[in-house]
């Protein structure tokens, strides 16, 4: 049984992936990590050592880390909200996996440069905590967010990252509470590049089905069966899922 503030283990493609779980929002996610969003899952078994994978919304750092100790991946790893940005940092060093991660306190959206991160009031503030966006004070749906404080931060474009650091993606996971189609607006010359982009979408904004037909110009594909499955029926996040464009 996971306990807040131990260290949990779990196994993925035979290797031991270690995190620490001082709240229960980082427990839950450890816990509930196959379950979840299992078309992610289906996304990492995919990739072969040595890929290069660039993860923006990394939170904690699951994707990241299981995707480097398992998968042998090089991981580039954006968490601009401080505390999930300093957890991430120490499972990173929890398992190792300094010269595979390297992890930015940094958001991505269509401009570099200076901006704030909101964290809304009703949601954890704390490591594991969600659903805070950059630069604009909405909720995930486009909604009006109740702001109970700001985190400067900075922003960079994912082209202009990819170009300074001479980065050319395999790989790319998008999770970013709404703000989805901002950073693909930031990153189209390399989004093409890669083989695999997986992006949290709400199929109920028009901004996100816009990013739908602006991937698919740019080469990739979506299996729609896939998508459906991937959809919450349900709660707060009805018809939000994870959409895996593929070339």
């Amino acid at each position: 049984m996971l306990k807040y503030g131990e260290i949990e283990s779990l196994s993925y493609h035979g290797k031991d992936v270690k995190f620490y779980t001082p709240t229960k929002k980082t427990a839950g996610r450890v816990k509930k990590i196959f379950r979840k969003e299992p078309i992610t899952i289906t996304w990492m078994d995919n990739m072969q050592s040595g890929d290069v994978v660039i993860d923006i919304g990394a939170n904690v750092g699951m994707y990241s880390l299981m995707s480097a100790v398992s998968r042998g991946t090089k991981v580039y790893a954006f968490e601009p909200e401080a505390s999930n940005y300093n957890l991430l940092c120490q499972n990173i060093r929890l398992n190792n996996m300094g010269d595979r991660i390297i992890a930015y306190c940094a958001g991505n959206l269509d401009y570099d440069g200076f901006s704030v991160l909101n964290i809304a009031h009703n949601r954890d503030v704390g490591p594991g905590g969600s659903c805070h966006t950059v630069d604009e004070e909405k909720n995930f749906d486009l909604s009006r967010m109740s702001v109970a404080f700001k985190q400067g931060i900075n922003t960079v474009m994912l082209d202009t990252f990819c170009k300074q650091m001479n980065i050319v993606p395999d790989h790319i996971k998008m999770d970013v509470d709404g703000l989805e189609h901002r950073v693909i607006n930031g990153g189209l010359e390399s989004i093409q590049k890669a083989r695999t982009v997986i992006i949290e979408l709400n199929t109920n904004l028009k901004e996100h089905n816009d990013s739908v037909s602006k991937m698919r110009s740019l080469g990739f594909k979506l299996d729609e069966r896939q998508v459906k499955d991937a959809l919450r029926k349900g709660g707060t996040f009805l018809n939000v899922g994870e959409h895996l464009f593929y070339k």
